[in-house]
């Protein structure tokens, strides 16, 4: 692929993802541990996203806004993708 048609393909997906108005930081929500809201954590639905205790919601904030998230979701599709490929791949090999 040339340099020119992949960079097309990159700015059309970054202008679909603006369009969606997607924003990682709406993924993770700040949960209170005690009653006088000492220590917090990071959460991504029921499950605990990070092992780190939080003294408020402003370190949390901090710590979420400074993650590379693009290089972090490039990562998850890439092994998805490797995982649906090598899952096809076993699935033929048992119909052979």
């Amino acid at each position: 692929m040339e340099k020119k048609e992949f960079r097309e393909q990159v700015l059309k997906l970054q202008d679909e993802v603006i369009k969606t108005g997607f924003k990682w930081e709406n993924i993770f929500r700040a949960q209170v541990l005690n009653e006088d809201r000492t220590e917090w954590v990071i959460m991504i639905g029921d499950k605990l996203a990070s092992k780190e205790l939080f003294a408020d919601e402003e370190q949390i904030k901090r710590y979420i806004d400074k993650k590379p998230w693009e290089l972090i979701a490039a990562l998850i599709c890439s092994i998805t993708d490797n995982a649906i490929k090598s899952e096809l791949s076993n699935l033929k090999n048992k119909e052979k």
